[in-house]
């Protein structure tokens, strides 16, 4: 009975051997036939030529988009025969030479083919000429596409026979002109450095900033705060928020452009640059460092041994420094249509060069909000520059009025000693101070729309006059309007400032107190 038993379980292990060497047989042969099937089909490619791309010295495409030659400069890059000067993306000329570095078949197609024309390869969509230095040449003629992913028919040189090649051959040379051109871009500006920016508009009204430290429309002080000036579009020039205006400048900084639509345009009209919808204009700086070097020579006496050159007598220590070097630059943009995708064309001034940028970059140029720049304070005039200011409604003037007299004082050092008074009657400096802060705090709440034609009377009017004995004066009106604003009028009528502000303003004066 155990002898039974002991046969059965030998019989049983040799059984299971047997299974493991099958499924090791099957799984070789499967590895193996896979291996033979990749080796067949790639015996199966047909090898049609080959080309040496560091011996190609002219490569001429031509498909829908494009019919260019290109040969090589003195060093070596590809540019366009007939125009050496336009600037060419050489990253899709070595796409175009890698694909033809060796051209293959999957098959063939016809042998002798009747109609060329039923292959495409009458009108060839695609042509490829390509010359070497030896003479060697490759011409590559690509027709209709066989099926979705499956290839297109190609001529390769004098043979006749129609061939089946990759698809990736109609794609690798099917680059547009507007591809090949390499797009250039305007200056990348560091907004910091920019100190003039004027957008002009065909239709609508045109933005002009300017830096001007020390302006005499700052009434800030010796170290103003307002260097920006807005200077269009309004009837008179205003300060612009410095904060505000710091935040804005970044929009004119970059100039990226997305295509070159046309090099060397002979009609820019097409594009509608011509007479351009709009401009944008800025100037700015900027630095770089240059190395200098200073020289100190020290003559000294040779002794004890002899030297090997009388030159040796004088030595000279050199000490290299460096300088900022500052360069103020320009550039105008000008701006035309938009395509069919939103871009517009545009062009720096002085270029033929077409190019398209993206409506994000361009449209925040155009639609700067002026009022949303302007420095709100009316007349924010540092006290230390004031001689008196009246403040006029009701047929009455209440003035209030510095006195300034230098005195030694008990240091020997001389000082300047300031009197306030109001309305002749001598006040404390803390209560003229407050009282003046409320009438410096007048501010633009809202741009006028339409012009004002009124002939209204002042409400209230205020005048600063300004140290110096030059006589100067600040004269700011406030006109009736409506149930929430008065009118400013500076000289000009372009803001409305808050009803309730301006009535603030005589409410704090008419409750100012004189010291008895």
């Amino acid at each position: 009975m155990a002898k039974g038993k002991k046969k059965k379980g030998l019989q049983l292990l040799s059984l299971f051997l047997i299974l493991v060497l099958m499924i090791v047989l099957y799984v070789w042969y499967s590895n193996k036939s896979k291996e033979d099937s990749q080796t067949e089909e790639e015996t199966d490619s047909i090898s049609l030529a080959k080309v040496d791309s560091e011996l190609l010295e002219s490569f001429h495409f031509v498909n829908e988009k494009a019919d260019m030659t290109l040969t090589k400069d003195g060093d070596g890059n590809w540019i366009v025969k007939a125009n050496p000067e336009r600037p060419i993306n050489q990253t899709y000329v070595t796409n175009m030479i890698s694909a033809i570095d060796e051209v293959t078949a999957s098959r063939i197609v016809s042998e002798s083919p009747e109609n060329l024309a039923d292959y495409g390869l009458d009108k060839p969509s695609i042509l490829v000429e390509a010359k070497q230095k030896d003479g060697i040449g490759l011409t590559i003629k690509i027709g209709n596409e066989a099926a979705i992913g499956e290839g297109y028919y190609a001529l390769v040189n004098e043979d006749t026979t129609v061939y089946l090649i990759a698809s990736s051959y109609g794609t690798s040379l099917n680059y547009s002109d507007q591809d090949m051109t390499e797009v250039e871009d305007g200056p990348t500006i560091t907004a910091e450095n920019i100190r003039y920016v004027l957008v002009e508009k065909k239709d609508g009204n045109n933005f002009e900033l300017q830096y001007e430290e020390g302006n005499d429309k700052d009434y800030t002080g010796a170290n103003g705060i307002y260097p920006w000036l807005i200077r269009q579009p309004y009837e008179e020039i205003y300060t612009a928020d410095s904060t505000k205006v710091s935040e804005l400048l970044p929009t004119f900084t970059t100039y990226d452009f997305t295509a070159c639509t046309e090099y060397d345009s002979q009609d820019i009209s097409q594009y509608g640059l011509e007479d351009p919808a709009a401009s944008v204009y800025v100037k700015y700086f900027e630095t770089y460092e240059q190395s200098t070097e200073d020289s100190d020579t020290e003559d000294t006496q040779a002794s004890g041994t002899d030297t090997e050159s009388s030159d040796t007598a004088d030595t000279a220590e050199s000490e290299e420094t460096t300088e900022t070097i500052k360069v103020d630059k320009e550039y105008k943009l000008l701006i035309g249509n938009q395509d069919e995708d939103g871009n517009y064309y545009v062009k720096a001034e002085g270029s033929n060069s077409v190019f398209l940028m993206n409506a994000s970059k361009i449209d925040p140029m155009l639609d700067v909000q002026p009022f949303d720049y302007i420095n709100k304070f009316v007349n924010l005039v540092n006290i230390d520059s004031l001689d008196s200011v009246d403040i006029t409604f009701d047929d009455t003037i209440y003035t209030l009025r510095l006195e300034r007299e230098a005195k030694t004082n008990d240091d020997g050092k001389e000082e300047t000693v300031v009197t306030y008074f109001y309305n002749d009657g001598e006040v404390e400096e803390e209560l003229f101070k407050d009282v003046y802060q409320e009438i410096i705090s007048a501010s633009y709440d809202a741009q006028l729309k339409e012009a004002y034609n009124g002939d209204a009377s002042p409400y209230l009017t205020i005048t600063y006059k300004l140290t110096g004995g030059e006589g100067k004066e600040i004269t700011t009106s406030y006109l009736p309007y409506d149930d929430s604003f008065y009118l400013v009028d500076t000289g000009a009528r372009d803001f409305l400032a808050d009803k309730r502000d301006v009535e603030s303003i005589i409410k704090t004066v008419k409750e100012f107190k004189v010291e008895e």
